[in-house]
């Protein structure tokens, strides 16, 4: 996605303006030949005197008027409209074209030779899901956006960094480095990503000898408001998000790239605190998987995402003025809703509703964006309540049909789920009945739809289990924040889990006095996308593929013997399954873990498999074998499928 840049021509041509030539001084002026002298001759006495040559004075003066109030006239629309550029034109550097709004002369991104910031591949193991041979180093890009021109970091560069970070990924991220004039390197920690969660992490790939952090200084042309509004539209309002790791940008798309995908990105509006674009996915042209799916081919994320001057962009997402947001989700929670049929806001009032695609251990995109043909087989069903101060009421939209294939397909999958947790079910008409989904038209124009969680899959991070081991009897909290929030935890997770933990794993709830094995819990990440890397695997070889990987991934038979019971169940059913790992930097992404005292070794690992007919190809990733030592903390888990 960053390996190449297309930098953008600017409003004003390079060329210098044509100037007249000047005459070298050794060389003469010749002077024009002489004319020959006319006869002055006297007016007959009997001409009369031109009286036009007074009135052309008059009507001459009348024209420059004119002229010059045209001339003032394109001069004021000039100002209104092109000043801001014309501004920034005069701050251009002569020598290069750098445009000065603080600290920083921003230039044109510029791709640079590598810093050398990535482990030697000699001493450490390649990347895992590349190649053996595959140089780490290879993998980055690097960029030079800038020059400083004032403050601690005067004349030193500022270079855009795009770093393979590690894990089974593999994970990456965009670091902003200064290169000082003695050639050392500090990465602004700030505006950068946080690698506390590798610490000490074998995965790590980025050697941090090389450089060091500066913790507290900003780059002040980088720091956006969280909420932006659209200038000529006061109604389209985003907000920065900071939904898990797998945001469709948030810093990992160099400048530019839309020009690339002209057809997959379209701009909302000039974002009013830098003069740059805010972009969005296009509309999908097509419904695919409508119950669960995107709703777009290509698997869009749907968030905003606002250019910053050093060619990097943050995420923002619209958030429905109308729904009483959950606390755990952006994209989660109860809609006020007068429905057609029963008169009644949203039959209590209490029923929450995604307004994103949910899959695998969370979210697939910021929104559920439907195509704009799907508005011919809806009607209204309903308007929205409580829309704002002063806010008219939008329409609430169903389909026409109740027996539209999206609605039986959302059925089917809602059965399909509770018979296999022997739930009791409701008939079809009762399910219609609860409303299960419906769509809104976004202030961008955008058809969203609107999914009852209650009768959603669950995609959910599916009963991870936390091991604590202790090298002597010790009282230990334990806090986990899934990004989706809990479904179900045990024992009571309250405000944290407190306990007693002993050498052995055996654990006690300091407020029951009852002994577990393990902390469980279920419940769902941030925005999340399956491994693209891992394994397929014949069903009758599921259960000796797991006993090597989850060896090789740093469980022990026990624990491995926990992971199995649980989830071969589960992968009974198709002939072969392709399976993928997660390692501990996504699940602290997904549900940071907090524990103290502070374990010496923290392994997480989340399984996420896909039922397959017949073979696909695929990539296995490498896997490196962590070191148990002192204080150790195991969590295995999976996706919910």
């Amino acid at each position: 996605m960053n390996d190449q840049t297309n930098v953008p021509q600017d409003m004003w041509p390079d060329e210098e303006p044509v100037k007249p030539q000047s005459m070298p001084s050794n060389q003469s002026v010749t002077p024009p030949a002489a004319q020959p002298v006319q006869p002055i001759t006297s007016p007959s006495p009997m001409a009369k005197p031109k009286l036009p040559r007074k009135r052309a004075g008059w009507v001459s003066w009348v024209i420059t008027i004119i002229i010059l109030g045209i001339i003032a006239l394109g001069g004021g629309y000039v100002y209104g409209k092109y000043w801001s550029n014309i501004q920034s034109w005069f701050k251009k550097s002569p020598a290069n074209e750098a445009i000065q709004t603080g600290p920083v002369a921003w230039q044109p991104i510029q791709p640079i030779r590598s810093l050398g910031l990535m482990k030697d591949p000699a001493t450490e193991a390649s990347v895992p899901g590349y190649a053996s041979s595959t140089n780490p180093e290879s993998l980055s890009r690097y960029y030079q956006v800038g020059k400083f021109i004032e403050g601690p970091y005067k004349d030193s560069e500022l270079i855009v960094a795009d770093l393979v970070v590690g894990g089974m990924g593999p994970s990456t991220g965009v670091f902003r480095i200064v290169k000082k004039t003695d050639g050392s390197l500090v990465v602004i920690g700030r505006q950068s990503p946080d690698l506390s969660d590798w610490e000490g992490s074998e995965d790590l790939m980025i050697d941090t000898s090389k450089y060091t952090v500066d913790a507290s200084y900003l780059i002040p042309d980088l720091e956006m408001p969280d909420k932006l509004t659209n200038p000529s539209d006061s109604s389209q309002v985003i907000y920065q998000t900071a939904a898990g790791m797998y945001k469709a940008s948030d810093v990992q798309v160099i400048k530019n790239i839309w020009t690339q995908e002209p057809d997959r990105w379209v701009e909302v509006f000039k974002n009013p605190v830098n003069d740059l674009s805010v972009w969005t996915n296009a509309k999908p042209t097509k419904v695919v998987g409508l119950p669960t799916g995107a709703g777009g081919e290509e698997n869009y994320r749907h968030g905003f995402y606002a250019e910053l001057v050093d060619g990097t962009c943050l995420t923002y997402v619209m958030k429905p003025t109308f729904v009483s947001l959950s606390q755990s989700d952006i994209n989660e929670g109860v809609p006020g809703v007068v429905w057609t049929d029963t008169g009644k806001e949203n039959d209590g009032n209490d029923d929450e509703y995604a307004m994103a695609t949910v899959g695998g251990c969370g979210d697939v995109d910021f929104a559920a964006v439907m195509p704009d043909s799907l508005m011919s087989k809806l009607q209204t069903i309903g308007k929205t309540s409580e829309y704002g101060a002063g806010g008219d009421s939008d329409p609430i939209y169903g389909f026409k049909d109740n027996n539209e294939q999206a609605i039986k397909d959302l059925y089917t999958t809602y059965t399909e789920w509770n018979q296999a947790m022997g739930s009791k079910m409701m008939t079809y008409q009762q399910f219609l009945a609860t409303h299960p989904l419906f769509f809104w038209e976004d202030p961008f124009g955008r058809i969203i739809k609107f999914t009852r969680k209650d009768i959603l899959p669950a995609a959910e991070c599916g009963k991870p289990v936390i091991y604590l081991y202790p090298e002597r009897t010790t009282r230990v909290s334990v806090k986990v924040s899934p990004v989706g929030g809990f479904s179900f935890t045990d024992p009571e997770y309250g405000t944290g889990w407190d306990v007693i933990a002993e050498p052995s794993g055996v654990l006690t709830e300091m407020k029951s006095q009852k002994k577990y094995p393990y902390l469980f819990w279920e419940g769902r990440g941030g925005l999340y996308q399956a491994p693209a890397k891992g394994w397929v695997v014949k069903q009758a070889e599921v259960s000796s593929f797991l006993d090597d990987k989850l060896a090789q991934l740093g469980l022990n038979a026990k624990e491995t013997d926990d992971f199995k019971e649980f989830w071969l169940p589960r992968m009974q059913g198709a002939p072969y399954y392709f399976v993928g790992f997660w390692g501990t930097a996504t699940m602290n992404q997904l549900a940071p873990l907090s524990i103290t005292p502070k374990p010496d070794t923290v392994v997480r690992i989340l399984m996420d498999f896909k039922p397959l007919q017949q073979p696909i190809d695929v990539t296995a990733p490498t896997i490196k074998t962590p070191e148990r030592h002192g204080f150790t903390v195991i969590e295995w888990g999976g996706v919910i499928q």
